[in-house]
């Protein structure tokens, strides 16, 4: 009886498995979720002005700061 109830629950904890695997393979969470050990790339876009001579960018996120500052990167300009 007890073996009979550990394989009832293990099969729907496997099917509540396949569906949080469906749900994220397709849509919404398949194109905005951000998996471990994974990468987000692409740009930001800022207004242009002639006048911008350089730009230092810091970012903030989950309380870390990611400082994209051009000093940072072109040490002549310290």
């Amino acid at each position: 009886m007890q073996r009979q109830q550990n394989q009832q629950n293990m099969n729907e904890m496997q099917e509540g498995i396949d569906d949080d695997v469906q749900l994220i393979n397709q849509g919404y969470l398949k194109v905005n979720t951000l998996f471990p050990n994974s990468v987000l790339e692409g740009y930001i876009l800022i207004p242009f002005h002639k006048k911008i001579t350089d730009i230092d960018l810091i970012v903030n996120i989950a309380g870390k700061k990611f400082d994209f500052s051009n000093s940072k990167f072109h040490p002549d300009l310290q």
